[in-house]
């Protein structure tokens, strides 16, 4: 007598599969915002010597700054970075309200 055993995925597969992709996007969010947070951070200093190009950050490490924000794309390919791991910004002024109201925590709401 020969008794079979049948093999069933997870029952939570599809639910650990939606887990893991929205972790994936919360952090790539987070990165992002630490990117852009560190451009900000460091732009005064950048527009000393650096006026009208273009800087990339990887979190809160400036990767480069050039003339051409393609080269500056193509450096992070290189790298073996995703779009969404990356932020090029332009160095000029920006609007210090701007850029106060987005260093609010995710959580907080306006006044």
């Amino acid at each position: 007598m020969s008794t079979q055993t049948e093999t069933l995925p997870p029952q939570n597969s599809a639910l650990n599969e939606q887990e893991e992709k929205e972790a994936e996007h919360q952090r790539l969010a987070a990165l992002g915002r630490q990117s852009l947070l560190a451009f900000w951070r460091d732009l005064a200093e950048l527009m000393k010597d650096h006026y009208r190009q273009w800087a990339v950050y990887h979190g809160d490490e400036r990767l480069g700054i050039g003339p051409r924000r393609e080269e500056l794309w193509w450096e992070c390919e290189r790298r073996g970075l995703k779009p969404d791991e990356f932020f090029i910004g332009y160095i000029e002024y920006q609007d210090p309200a701007f850029v106060e109201g987005f260093d609010q925590p995710l959580s907080a709401k306006p006044e």
